[in-house]
């Protein structure tokens, strides 16, 4: 780090130079000529150095700055003001609506069709098994997860449904003859068919099935019911009834709070992920970087401008939590959000205590980044000068054939 300070500081030293070099030459050049002085220098140099002064003082910041700065906080605040607008005015039945109109409009089926692919783990269970609720709730093929992709292929391979009752795994064989003999049309039980060929077929086969679910009247289970499955703890009351965790989630999967609001939600926090990352592209334009290094620090996101985006999705949930409460509607609840601050969160804690010479190379690397630009911008300033220090030449030798002239003409 010393070091990029060192280079700052012979940097400022240069820039200092070539702006003296320049009033001096400019002072001189409107002194020897008798024309409209050269305005170029003066507009040119006032910007280049500020924004010079403005890379330098970057460059030289200290490292230990706050955690939330005033314009990271103001970054923040606009993000999670869009991100809580959006909130109020769109989850619950608009974005239920919004899910299931998107789903059409991309083909999804609204009605479930016997043309959709056979799979052995679309089985319902008996109730001497101790199942609850459909059989799309139980079978943790269908959950549209990775957990569930791998669940999903593991069955239609060996021809087994696998399903989550009473928080424990039960995996029960197939004996639909529609779905044994799809199995054997295609690689699955082919014993020539290499490995990998079977896994994608079967993965294919199972998301297939998802498209053709996913949009029915009874949808899929979205993303945390996996594991809301495995609580059967908790006492929790919806509508009268007192429920466990897991049938409390099936309660409000029924209700609608299935994958295609998890879907249309997304817009919350999506929303305010653009607000901060066309924030970062503005910061990278106003330092002077050109729009496909501004694109870059939007797409990529610096430290500061993660803090902020975490920042802005703690208040948004924390919005819609209270919406939440204050409604005594858990419908209105954004798991969507609350997907992306879980996310964002686990990262950045993984990033701050196991990736710390990872986050010293990227805070290096943002700093060499500045470091060129500045280097242009006094490339520039020297080439400046070089025109400069041409037209002065030009204008002093004109100036000194007249002198000649007009003291010939006087002898």
């Amino acid at each position: 780090m010393r070091d990029f300070l060192e280079q700052a500081r012979a940097l400022r030293a240069a820039q200092r130079q070539a702006q003296q070099a320049g009033e001096q030459l400019e002072q001189r050049l409107q002194g020897a000529s008798q024309s409209k002085p050269h305005h170029a220098w003066p507009q040119a140099l006032p910007h280049n150095e500020a924004l010079a002064r403005a890379l330098l003082d970057e460059l030289e910041r200290p490292h230990d700055d706050p955690l939330f700065d005033a314009e990271l906080l103001k970054v923040a605040g606009l993000s999670a003001l869009v991100g809580v607008c959006l909130d109020l005015a769109l989850v619950g039945d608009i974005t239920g609506a919004l899910g299931s109109s998107l789903l059409s409009a991309l083909g999804a089926p609204e009605e479930h069709l016997s043309s959709a692919p056979k799979v052995p783990f679309d089985k319902t269970l008996s109730a001497e098994m101790g199942a609850t609720g459909n059989h799309r709730w139980n079978s943790l093929s269908h959950h549209p997860t990775l957990v569930g992709l791998i669940s999903g292929i593991q069955d239609t391979l060996s021809s087994t449904s696998t399903h989550i009752v009473d928080a424990e795994v039960i995996t029960v064989a197939s004996t639909n003859a529609g779905v044994e003999r799809a199995l054997r049309e295609g690689p699955a039980l082919d014993p020539k068919a290499w490995a990998i060929e079977k896994i994608l077929w079967a993965a294919s086969r199972t998301l297939s099935h998802w498209w053709s679910d996913i949009n029915t009247s009874m949808g899929l289970p979205g993303p945390l019911s996996t594991l809301a499955k495995c609580f059967e703890s908790g006492n929790l009351t919806y509508e009268g009834m007192e429920l466990n965790i897991a049938d409390y989630s099936y309660e409000l999967y029924r209700a609608g709070l299935d994958m295609r609001r998890y879907l249309a939600d997304g817009i919350v926090p999506l929303s305010a992920q653009l607000v901060v990352r066309w924030c970062a592209w503005s910061e990278a334009r106003g330092r002077g970087l050109t729009k496909r290094e501004a694109l870059g620090c939007s797409l990529k996101l610096s430290d500061r401008h993660q803090r902020a985006l975490l920042l802005s999705y703690a208040m948004i949930s924390g919005a819609n939590l209270g919406k939440v409460l204050l409604t005594g509607n858990p419908l209105l609840l954004n798991v969507s959000q609350w997907v992306a601050l879980s996310r964002l969160g686990l990262r950045r804690f993984v990033s701050a205590h196991l990736c710390a010479s990872t986050a010293e190379d990227q805070q290096r690397a943002a700093l060499t980044q500045e470091a060129l630009v500045l280097t242009r911008q006094l490339s520039s300033l020297q080439k400046t000068q070089h025109k400069l220090s041409t037209v002065l030449s030009g204008a002093l030798g004109v100036s000194t054939l007249k002198t000649n002239k007009t003291n010939k003409t006087s002898k």
